[in-house]
């Protein structure tokens, strides 16, 4: 039991010293900076993004219908 924590607690501190570094700063932010460029992508071409999925989507249901009508 006292190897468990033992190694608990020195995997909680290397969290720490990687937290503090100046590598695990610049990550954090680099995340941040990608996921708030990835929203505005999308809250930019959210109307080009769903007319090309309502595209696709009809585009499938054609083929669907085409080869539904061809057995019958």
């Amino acid at each position: 039991m006292y190897k468990f924590q033992a190694a608990l607690l020195g995997r909680i501190d290397d969290l720490r010293l990687a937290m503090r570094s100046d590598r695990g700063e610049v990550n954090i932010i680099a995340t941040v900076l990608l996921i708030v460029i990835a929203v505005a992508l999308i809250v930019l071409f959210r109307e080009k993004i769903g007319g090309w999925i309502n595209d696709l989507i009809e585009t499938i249901d054609g083929g669907v219908n085409d080869v539904n009508s061809k057995s019958i």
